[in-house]
């Protein structure tokens, strides 16, 4: 019986020590993990007064406004809107105008999207399962060369893997260009983005050739599905741009907001794995001096 109790606290020990790696394990997977944690963000207009809007920025989740407008002989900026459109908050939406000019006033909107939770990177990425949501809408876009919507970009708008507008001169339609060239979402025209439409884009994995599988789908506000679309994008999602470019009239939007839980599992540092490797060494070793020494 005394060696049966002997031989039991030994191995007992012995568990201790070969699950000492695989706790380390688990706990740098959770720390990684939580570092790629859900990136949540929101922000609307009715978090803004007609004083703030194009000096503050509130919500959670993103980086500050900025804004760059060129007027070039005509009329081009930013303004709260409190007529209660369609994709209105509390009766608020963002409104922007680019009028008149020699044709080409325009006003371009960034913002970036923050890092998730423990990360050390200093600017956020839409992950796969993430999703990106915007209400847009449009008093008119039918001078030459108009053109209202969002761009996804990489940081600083060094490059735009995708892009979703009202252009005039051509079908009454909105255009999405992506990594496999452009398209006509011909389920909404501008009858629907005069009355307020809601836009998500969720990614949905990785493709070959370092693309990112996504999906799209178009609403009324009721909720009614307009249009659904699945393409590809190439390079990182950082930041979104609301531009408006020469439109006859004002355009709106509104609910910004960042969704999901990143699927991908988070990989395991390379300089974990030697410790790993190191910490089941160490345990064999201590397994089998404890052998020979039984033996002897």
């Amino acid at each position: 019986m005394g060696m049966l109790q002997k031989n039991h606290g030994k191995n007992m020990k012995l568990a201790r020590l070969l699950a000492l790696p695989a706790l380390a394990a688990l706990a740098v997977i959770g720390m990684s993990q939580n570092s790629r944690a859900a990136l949540v963000a929101s922000d609307n207009a009715s978090n803004y007064t007609t004083s703030d809007w194009g000096t503050a920025s509130k919500g959670t989740g993103f980086g500050s406004w900025a804004f760059k407008a060129n007027a070039n002989g005509g009329s081009a900026g930013t303004y709260l809107d409190t007529s209660s459109k369609g994709i209105a908050t509390s009766g608020d939406s963002w409104g922007v105008y680019a009028n008149n000019g020699n044709g080409t006033s325009n006003i371009n909107i960034t913002r970036a999207f923050l890092p998730g939770v423990g990360s050390l990177a200093t600017v956020g990425t839409l992950r796969d399962g993430q999703s990106f949501n915007i209400a847009l809408e449009s008093d008119g876009i039918s001078n030459a060369n108009a053109a209202f919507g969002f761009n996804l970009q990489g940081t600083g708008g060094t490059a735009t893997p995708f892009t979703l507008k009202y252009q005039a001169g051509g079908t009454d339609a909105m255009t999405l260009t992506d990594a496999s060239g452009s398209y006509s979402i011909s389920g909404v025209n501008f009858a629907d983005l005069n009355a307020g439409i809601n836009v998500s884009f969720t990614l949905a994995g990785p493709v070959a050739g370092g693309n990112q599988d996504y999906s799209l789908s178009i609403d009324k506000t009721s909720g009614t599905s307009l249009a659904t679309h699945s393409g590809m994008v190439s390079g990182a999602l950082n930041q979104f741009e609301i531009f408006d470019t020469n439109t006859s009239g004002n355009g709106y939007f509104n609910s910004v907001a960042v969704t999901g839980t990143p699927v991908s599992a988070a990989p395991i540092p390379a300089s974990f794995g030697l410790v790993l490797a190191g910490g089941l060494g160490l345990a064999g070793m201590a397994l089998s001096r404890r052998r020979s020494r039984a033996q002897a």
